[in-house]
């Protein structure tokens, strides 16, 4: 088959295989067929007597197109070319990485003179230090189409530089160049041995989900709340080509007297299931315009909504009075903010791995005494994005049970090494840094909306507790700081490596840990990790957090 017809079906293959890894996620895909003069290739290891082992990095013009071509020359040793262009790089604090996908065409060109394998192994650098993840041995002279998805930071380990056992995919995390290892070694005389690369994607499959419409043609309406006499509120939506902010956009005209009408819109093309992504928080933001506000003034309220089941849920109103297209914006709204318009559901969504299926939109309402009343409002460019990792800041509680205390020392220390900075538990088998427990919200016993989160955990399960003091000593392969009168609050089981409790759905934490008065509470994770790493225990903790509740 004409090798340019294998690429338009392989990028066809690709387009559609990596989709399918990604379907709850939102995903950046970094692709390289034409290796242009950016493209940087470096030695970063090499064995043989006297580092003597030389490459060569091209990009040629074959008979299929352009491809890297990479030759080694080697003996009595081994030698690895870090290859990767500036123009590829993502930093975790905007977005953290859950996985990544890799995929890439390779041919071993000089195959049939020489033989053996050329490895080649998909690369990040992160702070100087270079991370390969899993080998492909090339052996073949006819392009192969090789890949992995679903690869995690542990999957990545150091091949050159100082630093973390394994890079930082999360908000922790400094900026990451992506690009890919040929490597090669040999117990005898010196050889050569030529590779070529092509096609190189890496997919990076980011802890957000985002649903946006700026057509808004994937959309339902529907009338779910009328307090008028007789229910006679009448209502309307309709996609105008023209006249958004810009082109088309959705126009919804509502009639009433003497009551209230809410009427629902639900993007029905994307749906996310929290099973098994749990939602830790949604953002909101649209261009709104109250269209006939110079004919009948007043406003049009708008909440961001979901539905679940047959239960709408809305969030705070934006009172919109403007008849110019203005941009509104909603971030970090989380279950609790979200609370039941109509249907038979509870309170709040669940945002948990129990929940049912999430549908976004957002609802319109108006309200009146006397009328007939219409008003006509727009809406454009609605974005709704699911956070499905926790928030990379905590705004609630005093850390402490650091893994990097050396007067207090994790139970391997010094045979396994403390990194990074405080804020976190002992070094754990997929985060060096060791596992964190942070909380947003409000510790009120009179309006409690306080949160807890783990990250840095493995995927398995993890136990929150309550204590009443702080004590000192070594558990597992961590440090155990909630002491006193403990109280399990719920057990959880981490998604690319996080977790949250309450998940949305259960009683909130002044309930479930007890409380009746205001005072300090102090809160820690215990979690399951049964991977070989440091004492004989299954098991380890987080940092703990002290959190004061108030009236």
């Amino acid at each position: 088959m004409n090798r340019s017809l294998i690429r338009s079906a392989l990028s066809l293959f690709v387009v559609w295989a990596l989709a399918s890894a990604v379907v709850a996620h939102d995903a950046r895909q970094l692709y390289d067929s034409t290796f242009g003069p950016g493209m940087t290739s470096q030695k970063v290891v090499d064995t043989t007597p006297g580092a003597t082992a030389t490459y060569s990095a091209v990009t040629n013009f074959g008979t299929f197109g352009w491809y890297r071509e990479v030759s080694q020359t080697f003996g009595n040793g081994s030698i690895v070319v870090a290859h990767w262009d500036p123009q590829f790089q993502h930093d975790p604090a905007d977005q953290p990485i859950c996985s990544i996908d890799f995929q890439a065409q390779m041919s071993h060109l000089t195959a049939p003179t020489v033989g053996g394998a050329v490895a080649v192994r998909p690369c990040v650098i992160q702070g100087g230090v270079f991370y390969g993840g899993p080998t492909f041995n090339v052996v073949s002279a006819s392009w192969t189409t090789f890949g992995q998805n679903l690869l995690k930071s542990t999957d990545f380990t150091i091949v050159a530089g100082l630093g973390l056992p394994n890079p930082d995919f999360s908000c922790s995390g400094s900026v990451l160049d992506f690009g890919f290892l040929t490597a090669n070694s040999s117990g005898g005389a010196t050889v050569t041995k030529v590779v070529g690369v092509d096609e190189w994607i890496m997919e990076l499959r980011l802890n957000t989900r985002t649903v946006q419409d700026g057509t808004m043609n994937n959309w339902t309406w529907t009338r779910i709340l009328d307090t008028t006499p007789g229910a006679a509120a009448t209502a309307i939506s309709t996609n105008p080509s023209s006249g958004g902010s810009p082109g088309a956009y959705r126009e919804t005209s509502q009639t009433w007297s003497d009551g209230a009408v809410v009427v629902g819109h639900i993007n029905v093309k994307d749906p996310h299931s929290p099973n098994p992504e749990q939602v830790y928080a949604y953002d909101f933001s649209a261009d709104l315009a109250h269209l006939t506000a110079t004919t009948v003034g007043g406003a049009v309220a708008v909440r961001p909504a979901l539905r679940q089941g047959t239960t709408w849920y809305g969030g705070a109103s934006i009172n919109v009075f403007s008849g110019a297209w203005t941009h509104y914006t909603q971030d970090g709204i989380t279950s609790a903010d979200f609370t039941r318009i109509s249907g038979p559901g509870p309170l709040h969504p669940d945002f948990s791995y129990n929940g049912d299926v999430l549908l976004f939109g957002y609802v319109t309402a108006t309200s009146a005494s006397g009328g007939p009343t219409t008003k006509v409002l727009g809406a454009d460019n609605v974005r709704m994005r699911a956070q499905l990792a926790p928030a990379c800041t905590s705004g609630v509680g005093n850390a402490a049970c650091f893994g990097n205390d050396s007067t207090n020392p994790c139970p391997c220390f010094p045979t396994i090494p403390v990194y990074g900075p405080a804020g976190r538990g002992c070094p754990n088998s997929v985060d060096a840094l060791g596992a964190r427990l942070t909380a947003r919200g409000t510790p009120s016993l009179a309006n409690d909306s306080l949160f807890l989160y783990g990250t840095g955990l493995p995927n398995s399960s993890c136990l929150y507790f309550q204590g009443t003091t702080l004590v000192t000593g070594l558990l597992g392969d961590g440090k155990r700081c909630a002491g006193g009168t403990t109280i399990r609050l719920g057990t959880k089981t981490a998604v690319c490596n996080a977790s949250q409790f309450p998940a949305g759905w259960e009683s909130p934490i002044s309930v479930q840990g007890s409380i009746t008065s205001p005072g300090q509470r102090h809160y820690q994770i215990w979690y399951r990790n049964s991977a070989v790493f440091c004492t004989s225990a299954t098991f380890n903790l987080t940092n703990s957090l002290t959190i004061s509740w108030a009236p």
